[in-house]
């Protein structure tokens, strides 16, 4: 679940977003409800107004982002086993 952010770049080029605490509690506790894993997603609007795709962050507790790495690294470990069986059926026909 996702939560997104946006404000306008100050004078002078300066960038800054406040994010609070109870902004993460709200999402985490929707999340949670939806058995989803929460995600502050923030950026900043250029002078027209438009979000500046190349900076855009997101903000998590910790403890998401590991569970997520460690879930890729799975994935990837077991695609990887899945491409070498199809490799020694391919040669087997």
């Amino acid at each position: 679940m996702l939560e997104c952010k946006s404000t306008k770049i100050k004078e002078g080029g300066k960038k800054q977003i406040t994010l609070k605490k109870k902004a993460h509690d709200k999402i985490e506790s929707e999340a949670k409800k939806e058995g989803m894993t929460p995600f502050i997603v923030y950026g900043f609007k250029d002078s027209n107004g438009n979000i500046d795709k190349d900076n855009i962050y997101f903000s998590a507790r910790y403890d998401y982002l590991l569970d997520i790495l460690s879930k890729i690294k799975y994935l990837e470990e077991k695609i990887e086993r899945f491409k070498d069986k199809i490799e020694k059926l391919e040669e087997g026909n």
